[in-house]
């Protein structure tokens, strides 16, 4: 086989297990999601507390990926996210806090 097929053959199947990790990980989620911090180490996922997000500011252990934010911008306090891909990593984030945006003061 040639090597860019084989490359992706490889890729695809990097992929496939992930899908399947975090497949897993959801299930495990929505049944107990009061043992976030739990579930993510026992499928191996960075779980991350995000305890006074700001919109657009960047996220502990995942910087300011616009697919976290979107999906941080919508939970609510002790919300838990879905599992999420950073990179080469997945993640699950609890919010336990939000700062809303500074108000702009005119004169």
């Amino acid at each position: 086989m040639k090597p860019a097929i084989i490359a992706t053959l490889k890729n695809q199947t990097v992929f496939d297990r992930m899908q399947e990790l975090a497949d897993k990980a959801h299930a495990a989620l929505l049944k107990a999601p009061q043992n976030a911090q739990q579930i993510a180490s026992q499928f191996s996922l960075d779980f991350v507390n995000v305890p006074a997000y700001a919109p657009g500011a960047p996220i502990a252990q995942l910087g300011n990926d616009p697919q976290f934010g979107a999906a941080i911008q919508t939970m609510k306090p002790g919300e838990i996210s879905d599992v999420m891909q950073a990179s080469n990593k997945l993640a699950v984030v609890v919010v336990t806090g939000v700062r809303p945006f500074p108000s702009r003061r005119t004169s």
